[in-house]
């Protein structure tokens, strides 16, 4: 699954979650963890819970149930990304939930993008023991794309892995929009720092959320 929602946020809504990340970075404990991943830690990120029972998390959950019936929030947190995202997964198999993003700050969707690649994660699995398995499978093989060279991407250092696996949908980020994909596919950040290399950070909103089937 991927699917992008526009115009879905205000920039009046958008304004609310920015002030209440402000408020989050001066009162809560950060986080520098993945969500479902206890053996990757995202060191280039810093984040915020958006705890249950608040009234950001209530706005994200009322979206969230109107856009994907039957889906329930089990995270949401305010990120500042301090650099770009290499591949990785959101959730090691189990039942289908997906990974939301929606952006804080007006940015140049041509140049900050998330991209999501059609392999999925299973059961008993991590990024690395993935990657190193696929860069066996296609290491006599010719690349079928150029993914690398189109979406700046050369930060994954994984050249071979990218350009040889199709790409499911990339997200560009809008104010006001939101992606939602499946959370065991494989995906990346674009290298936004290349664009603006005096930007200090991208700020967002990530949620996962698991499919009440």
């Amino acid at each position: 699954m991927f699917q992008i929602f526009e115009d879905i946020w205000t920039h009046e809504e958008l304004e609310c979650f920015y002030q209440d990340m402000q408020e989050a970075k001066r009162t809560i404990k950060t986080q520098k963890k993945s969500g479902d991943d206890p053996n990757y830690r995202d060191l280039n990120s810093l984040r915020w819970k958006c705890e249950r029972g608040t009234d950001a998390r209530n706005r994200l959950q009322e979206k969230i149930s109107q856009l994907l019936p039957n889906h329930q929030i089990n995270f949401a947190a305010y990120v500042e990304q301090y650099k770009p995202n290499r591949l990785h997964y959101d959730s090691y198999g189990g039942p289908f939930g997906v990974t939301c993003i929606i952006p804080l700050l007006e940015y140049n969707g041509d140049t900050d993008q998330t991209l999501v690649f059609d392999h999925s994660s299973r059961e008993g699995e991590d990024t690395k023991s993935i990657l190193i398995k696929l860069q066996e499978e296609i290491k006599n093989s010719v690349p079928k794309f150029k993914h690398t060279h189109k979406y700046k991407l050369d930060h994954c250092n994984l050249g071979s892995v990218i350009n040889s696996i199709a790409l499911i949908g990339v997200f560009p980020y809008r104010r006001g929009n939101m992606v939602a994909f499946d959370k065991r596919l494989l995906h990346c950040s674009n290298d936004w720092k290349l664009t603006d290399p005096k930007r200090r950070h991208k700020d967002f909103i990530l949620i996962h959320t698991y499919a009440k089937y």
